[in-house]
């Protein structure tokens, strides 16, 4: 984490007081080691909790099932499986447990949990499954935080933005939940908040509004990166929409048969780069025509270089004067174009 990230983190955190250090299965933690001289450290280190300078940390050992998932977080649990966390399993595996604690918070209305888990959806995914098969004994290890629905979101949000195996399209969608429930749909006021850019969040939450038949086409989440996924979206607003989801309906057909078979789906550059060479449709103009009284005198039927053909509707119910008028407004029309 770079020190700029360090500085934000600090941010949304606070400086607040652990909870409960005293309860059972917590454990008081320190931000900083201690040094070798313990009666010195000692002494430094109460004075510098009560001057603030450090920061008491609760740290629990948990049975996952008391924990609940935040619904705040852009990663989708019901999407972990066994492969997607297959280097996390075997990295616990190889620790004899969880190295690296997730950030929890208490919840007050839920009889079947107690805490709910911020940072650390895959390590809790994992914890769990592990128990499940074969490490009965597996503890899920996480700090206590006192976060309000906006801190915790930034603070997810921070951790997500270094995980590649959080797609662009689901932070997307977590952007568009995030201004609307914490920050009034005010896009400025966010960006401010997140330390990102007003034009590049504004990209993330047009790749929000990508409809279903477009994400659909693809192989997977993490097949639509952003900036294919901003340029579908701008495609979408043109005359070039309905040749899209044309060939989008297409893709996924083809999508569908191939999984039907077991086989290799179309990547998503190649779906992408089907979906941005739809072109655009010539527009069919209306004839050009002179008419009277809603009625129609005279209409062009073909132009040519040195010739045009003119149709006169009806000329039996017509006098010359009209005819003549009608043909000359006409000739004059055309060759003014």
């Amino acid at each position: 984490m770079s020190a700029k990230q360090g500085e934000y983190l600090k941010g949304i955190i606070g400086a607040g007081e652990g909870e409960g250090a005293h309860e059972e299965g917590m454990q008081p933690i320190l931000d900083r080691p201690r040094r070798p001289n313990a009666i010195l450290t000692r002494t430094n280190t109460i004075e510098r909790l009560a001057s603030g300078e450090l920061r008491q940390v609760t740290e629990m050992r948990l049975d996952p099932a008391r924990c609940r998932i935040w619904k705040g977080n852009a990663r989708r649990y019901e999407m972990l499986n066994e492969v997607a966390c297959s280097d996390l399993i075997d990295s616990i595996i190889a620790d004899g447990g969880q190295k690296i604690s997730a950030i929890v918070r208490r919840v007050q209305d839920d009889p079947e949990h107690e805490f709910e888990v911020i940072v650390g959806t895959r390590r809790h995914w994992t914890i769990s499954w592990l128990r499940k098969n074969n490490y009965p004994d597996m503890i899920f290890i996480a700090r206590l935080e006192n976060l309000d629905d906006e801190a915790a979101f930034r603070l997810a949000d921070l951790e997500n933005r270094a995980r590649k195996d959080v797609s662009d399209l689901e932070r997307a969608w977590n952007y568009k939940l995030a201004l609307t429930s914490y920050y009034g749909g005010r896009q400025k006021a966010m960006a401010e908040r997140l330390k990102i850019t007003p034009g590049w969040l504004s990209k993330m939450l047009t790749v929000a509004d990508l409809p279903s038949e477009i994400i659909e086409a693809f192989p997977a989440l993490d097949s639509i990166a952003l900036n294919v996924g901003y340029e579908i979206a701008c495609a979408l607003g043109t005359k070039r929409r309905a040749e899209i989801l044309k060939i989008a309906a297409d893709i996924r057909a083809e999508q569908a048969n191939l999984r039907s078979t077991g086989t290799t789906l179309i990547e998503g550059r190649k779906v992408s780069a089907r979906l941005l060479a739809a072109p655009t449709p010539k527009l069919r103009q209306e004839p050009l025509q002179i008419k009277r009284a809603g009625r129609t005198i005279t209409s062009l039927i073909s132009k040519s270089r040195g010739a045009m053909t003119i149709r006169i509707h009806n000329p039996a119910d017509l006098n010359n004067a009209d005819i003549g008028e009608a043909v000359a407004q006409l000739v004059k029309t055309v060759l003014g174009r």
